[in-house]
């Protein structure tokens, strides 16, 4: 069975997002140890809750994010990447083909920026010494004694010279952070466009799995090609482990996602969970379990590891911590429908006592997923499907699951259409832990 991603969405990752297309390949990491800013440098505004696509890819169902170029009406630049279906893979690919030819500029646009910044910080840095000295002089000139008037002639004309040039750099310095204010707004504003690039970009890479089997591999095929031209593009190493990942080639997908580890972008910690996911998929638990912790470790914020680690709890029965986990999950981005969607199907669906099942929380969680991805992700709705049955609305429950079976690609149709049939049969859905992590994605 196949995991699907939950990576959640870290639009404000330092703005670097795990490619180095911010201010330079080596921009620090969250968990990493900062390095620090040159005075003067601007905060870097929140684009979003908590992934980004810096960190990475982000959930389903988020607010369209407007690209720079879609002030002057540009068409593709406005595409709410909602609105493409999982199965057109044709216009996704058309979509992210064009933002990644937007992401080179930008990142060089981004990168001049800071050189500006950091050039003007220096200037500034200059002039701020020489006024030091210049200060420094006057105030030496000031204790002096004069023994005659000679002496407190030849005073007063050196306090006037070094008064002259005080006031000189004190000009120079305004003007010099004007300068570094200027450039300082350019940067910010250069990194913050380069931002919601990558976040499109990696919106689009579906990291959730919506697609079948033979989309991914021509997805693998595209991120060939793009390689091919830029073999050092983290975001397309990452974007084709995904794609290796959601066709079982998971030795492939690890061979990817470790250089991205190993390099500590800013996405670390959501790359961490991911390998966690990929190496319990392949059967090493032990590596797996311990990648995961080291994500909560290094950003007790992810929400990634702690559905990931709900994912696994599933697989050895364990749902009273997979539920554990969904919860802190929801705590931290109650934005993110991918919680409220496996906390929804496990209430509704799952008979492993003790574990007992829960209709009215069952269908909360599941309107709120709906709610947050537009009623327009299948899986949100098939959850949604077995909730209204767990609370014994047979006929919603089967109008809702034609809805998600007119979504989804052919190789979920026909699950759609068997619990269709136990709908009709006023029968709800029972799944044991390990077909609901099944369904959630693994």
């Amino acid at each position: 069975m196949q995991i699907r991603s939950v990576l959640p969405s870290r639009v404000a990752i330092c703005l670097a997002l795990a490619c180095g297309l911010v201010v330079g390949a080596n921009h620090p990491l969250r968990a990493a140890p900062p390095k620090k800013k040159p005075p003067g440098t601007p905060p870097i505004a929140a684009g979003g809750p908590a992934l980004s696509p810096g960190g990475m890819p982000i959930l389903p169902g988020r607010s369209p994010i407007a690209l720079p170029g879609a002030a002057n009406g540009s068409r593709r630049d406005s595409v709410d990447v909602d609105e493409i279906l999982p199965t057109d893979n044709d216009r996704r690919m058309s979509v992210l083909a064009d933002l990644h030819a937007k992401l080179g500029p930008a990142k060089r646009e981004t990168t001049e920026a800071l050189a500006r910044l950091e050039q003007e910080q220096q200037k500034l840095a200059a002039i701020l010494g020489q006024l030091a000295v210049a200060e420094g002089e006057a105030l030496t000139l000031s204790m002096t004694l004069p023994q005659n008037a000679n002496e407190l002639a030849n005073k007063n004309a050196a306090l006037a010279v070094v008064a002259q040039r005080v006031q000189a750099l004190k000009a120079e310095s305004a003007a010099a952070r004007r300068a570094v204010d200027v450039a300082a707004r350019d940067f910010q504003a250069k990194a913050e466009a380069l931002e919601k690039l990558r976040v499109r970009w990696f919106r689009l890479t579906d990291f959730f799995a919506r697609l079948p089997r033979e989309d991914h591999n021509r997805s693998i095929a595209t991120f060939d090609a793009w390689l091919q031209a830029a073999p050092d593009d983290q975001a397309v190493h990452l974007a084709r482990s995904v794609a290796y990942w959601n066709v079982g080639w998971l030795d492939k997908a690890l061979e990817d996602l470790n250089p991205l580890i190993e390099a500590a972008g800013p996405g670390l910690s959501d790359c961490l969970a991911f390998q966690g996911l990929v190496l319990c998929q392949s059967k090493r638990d032990r590596e797996g379990i311990a990648s995961i912790a080291q994500a909560i470790k290094l950003d007790k914020s992810c929400v990634a590891a702690y559905v990931y680690r709900a994912q696994i709890n599933l697989l050895h029965d364990r749902c009273d911590n997979a539920m554990r986990d969904l919860r802190l999950a929801q705590k931290i981005d109650p934005g993110h429908p991918e919680p409220q969607r496996l906390m929804a199907l496990l209430q509704a669906t799952c008979d492993k006592p003790p574990f007992k099942r829960d209709a009215a929380g069952a269908l909360a969680n599941a309107e709120r997923a709906r709610d947050l991805t537009k009623g327009r992700d299948w899986r949100s709705l098939e959850a949604l499907a077995a909730s209204y049955g767990e609370n014994g609305k047979f006929d919603e429950a089967s109008r809702t699951i034609d809805t998600a079976a007119r979504l989804c690609s052919d190789a979920n149709r026909a699950r759609c259409e068997n619990w269709k049939t136990q709908f009709e049969a006023h029968q709800p859905i029972r799944l044991s832990p390990r077909e609901c992590a099944g369904i959630a994605g693994i």
